[in-house]
């Protein structure tokens, strides 16, 4: 693979730090000449000057920064860890272990944004964040090791901004106050225009900041309640769930291909077993989706599916089949999209008492059978001890 030069916003960067270096050099220069003699000083400002020149001019030349991993793999990473000494340690021992890409959280536990937005109105809503000083700059850093990085974004499950701005939140059918899903919190409406434009600002600077693709987490409306009640309202209630949702995907997409960034989606991975029954409610139509997104990411964790799921009677205890299964599936609804399907992997104990490396290894081997060599690991606390080694047989 040949390297690719810096996109603008990269190359930007790269001055900046350039700059920097200038004015610390022109620093250092001053106080050569007031500290030593006129002789000594004029050399050692010949040779300073030189050095200036060279990286003035470096600073205007496009920096090549190695190639996009061609079949992405990899790890999911909060924005606590991605910031702190950990992540260093982490992407560096996944480098190693033969992965290539990471998912980070630009959020936190309540969907606050993790750094200072320069969008307006965020720091009216009181999403400013400082788990992030340099956002760009880490960004910039994990480039130049050769990641592939994926900003994760929480769309519509975000229990401060349900909060704060009652009037972008779904409605209670019977009352018309914010509606309380069944998980116990407020969502937000996915037709509501200003809220829409808040997210698609949000999501173009994530890709000014260089980002390489932004990933749509609760890219959806809240499951139903008991015996499939739907006790909400929406503001384009003319519209189905699904034609709302695929609206939303559509216009961001076509904001964020335009500055060159791909997109992602998080999908339930029941959504490919029931013949689209949990797509209808909550909005999520695979086969349109992958129409106009890059990679659709189905959470296919074989702890997900309950006993008896499909006649199976522990899909838990078997992760090669319900991750090849739940695959083809994918694959099936997708066919003629421009999307990959690239699943998220169980990297986590729940529901299997002898879990190891094994149990990352039989899906990942059920996806290689496949054809496919692009997947992510998912732990919540980024505990990666067990799935490490098998990137590695895979490597």
């Amino acid at each position: 693979m040949t390297p690719r030069l810096s996109s603008p916003h990269e190359t930007l960067f790269a001055k900046l730090l350039f700059l920097k270096l200038l004015v610390k050099l022109a620093v250092f220069g001053i106080i050569s000449t007031l500290q030593n003699s006129l002789a000594h000083a004029i050399l050692k400002n010949l040779m300073f000057a030189t050095y200036l020149t060279t990286i003035a001019l470096a600073a205007f030349v496009d920096v090549a920064l190695p190639a996009l991993p061609e079949h992405p793999k990899g790890v999911y990473m909060t924005s606590i860890t991605a910031a702190s000494d950990y992540g260093k340690e982490l992407t560096a021992d996944l480098k190693s272990a033969g992965g290539n890409m990471v998912v980070i959280d630009i959020q936190d536990g309540n969907a606050r944004l993790s750094y200072a937005s320069s969008v307006p109105i965020s720091a009216e809503l009181g999403m400013q964040g400082e788990t992030f000083s340099d956002l760009s700059g880490l960004v910039r850093s994990l480039h130049l090791r050769g990641f592939y990085i994926v900003a994760r974004f929480v769309a519509f499950k975000q229990p401060h901004l349900a909060q704060t701005k009652t009037a972008w939140a779904l409605k209670d059918r019977s009352t018309g106050a914010p509606f309380t899903a069944r998980d116990g919190l407020v969502w937000l409406d996915p037709s509501n225009p200003e809220l829409i434009d808040y997210l698609l600002a949000v999501s173009l600077e994530l890709a000014d900041m260089g980002f390489d693709e932004i990933q749509y987490d609760y890219i959806r409306f809240p499951e139903a309640g008991a015996r499939g009640y739907i006790g909400y309202a929406w503001q384009q209630s003319e519209k189905d769930r699904e034609r709302v949702i695929t609206e939303f995907v559509t216009t961001a997409a076509a904001a964020l291909h335009e500055k060159g960034v791909k997109v992602g989606l998080d999908v339930f991975g029941v959504v490919a077993w029931n013949d689209g029954y949990d797509g209808k409610i909550i909005g999520q139509n695979i086969a349109d989706l992958s129409r106009v997104v890059d990679a659709i990411y189905p959470m296919i964790y074989p702890s997900h599916f309950g006993d008896g799921f499909s006649g199976i009677k522990n899909p838990a205890g078997q992760p090669y089949y319900m991750v090849s299964e739940s695959t083809k599936k994918f694959l099936a609804l997708m066919r003629g999209g421009r999307a990959v399907v690239r699943p998220w992997l169980q990297g986590f104990v729940y529901r299997v008492p002898n879990y190891g490396t094994w149990y990352v290894e039989e899906q990942m081997k059920a996806l290689e059978d496949l054809g496919i060599q692009e997947y992510v690991v998912w732990n919540a606390g980024n505990r990666y001890t067990e799935s490490l080694p098998a990137f590695k047989k895979f490597k």
